[in-house]
């Protein structure tokens, strides 16, 4: 409590400000990476405009997490689409930039958001990323993804047999409803959360049996959606 917080921002120019812009932008292509890394937080930090060219260039290569956050940090004012979506399809990239370049990707203001998800979501390793993608085409109902979603239902990955279970309950899909059965009774009890939470959504009276033995049980979170089913 002794030493004083960081000055804030400058927020005057003075005459040299466009000139050590340019040179702290040409740094951001330095050669030695830790060079690159202390100029870009000294720039986030005094809130100094970073160069998209550079920033994008550097993106497509780096292979630090939290670098990677940083970058993108600095890329948020920026509508780069496309390179957001090649950094979530990017696997060698850490799962934190990818899911981060998904967030970021979800607020652009661009029309070419939703088909690019649905490419994403058709390309994607089974994993964490593929099925945050679907987790946000649970509410694309513009897009026609319902046999996608399905396929994913048999998924090797539970996190992307829930997510896909979730999305197609929260569109109502009715075509899901056969796949209930056999979800609520999967064994990775996120699948069959996941498949409680759809059931009442998609009036599957069929299956209020499974509900009923799983709300009988001591998974609060299970028991929880299940009763919320049978209530729906």
């Amino acid at each position: 409590g002794f030493r004083p917080p960081p000055r804030p921002a400058a927020t005057v120019d003075w005459e040299k400000t466009t000139e050590i812009i340019h040179v702290l932008n040409d740094q951001l292509g330095d050669d030695d990476h830790e060079v690159r890394a202390f100029v870009l937080r000294r720039m986030l930090r005094e809130g100094v405009a970073a160069d998209l060219t550079r920033l994008a260039a550097w993106l497509r290569v780096e292979s630090d997490g939290e670098l990677m956050l940083e970058i993108l940090e600095a890329l948020e004012s920026h509508a780069v689409p496309k390179l957001l979506a090649a950094t979530v399809a990017r696997q060698s990239a850490p799962e934190a930039g990818r899911r981060r370049a998904l967030d970021l990707l979800v607020e652009q203001a661009s029309s070419a958001v939703p088909r690019q998800l649905f490419e994403l979501a058709e390309q994607l390793e089974d994993g964490p990323v593929l099925g945050a993608v679907l987790r946000q085409l649970g509410s694309r109902s513009e897009l026609d993804v319902q046999a996608l979603l399905r396929e994913k239902l048999a998924s090797r990955e539970a996190l992307v047999r829930a997510e896909a279970m979730r999305a197609l309950g929260r569109r109502g899909s009715t075509a899901a409803r056969g796949h209930l059965a056999g979800l609520l009774a999967d064994e990775s009890p996120e699948v069959r959360l996941a498949a409680a939470e759809s059931t009442g959504l998609l009036g599957a009276q069929e299956v209020a049996d499974s509900l009923l033995i799983l709300a009988a049980g001591d998974d609060l979170p299970l028991v929880r959606s299940s009763l919320q089913s049978l209530r729906q």
